[in-house]
């Protein structure tokens, strides 16, 4: 018997089964593999509505902080980069492309921590979709008290 002292199964797969557990555990929830992503089910139909959505992201090991975050009167989904690692721009593009509408019926908005790898990545992938015909806007909040000095 191999005793372990670990709460996951690998470090590779670790982000993808936390985000698969957490979609087991709420049926609103899906789960878009090729971006780590974690939308509301409904995405489809609320995009019809015209209302903005909502999304953010960043680094794992802290879950469920953004995907936590995603449902009804919340976010519409929530991209998960790497453990302590802000999500590369193109898994941000495919979460925009895949529950955004590019005919203009309903706008994005992105909600970004004032972290410069979640800003800069953030801010390429809005930038990429904009060229691309989205109507995508930015958000940076602050929160950390070491940000104010």
């Amino acid at each position: 018997m191999i005793k372990t002292k670990h709460l996951i199964n690998s470090i590779e797969t670790s982000v993808y089964e936390s985000l698969i557990g957490l979609a087991a555990g709420n049926d609103g929830l899906q789960v878009i593999p090729e971006c780590n992503s974690v939308v509301r089910k409904d995405y489809q139909t609320y995009r019809k509505t015209g209302k903005v959505m909502l999304i953010s992201g960043g680094g794992s090991g802290h879950e469920p902080m953004f995907a936590g975050f995603v449902g009804s009167g919340l976010l519409t989904g929530a991209v998960s980069g790497e453990i302590f690692a802000s999500p590369p721009p193109r898994k941000t593009l495919k979460l925009i492309e895949t529950i955004g509408d590019k005919n203009g019926n309903n706008e994005i908005l992105i909600i970004v921590a004032n972290y410069t790898g979640d800003r800069l990545n953030f801010g390429l992938a809005r930038e990429h979709a904009l060229l691309k015909g989205y109507k995508v806007e930015m958000f940076i909040f602050g929160e950390d008290v070491a940000f104010y000095g």
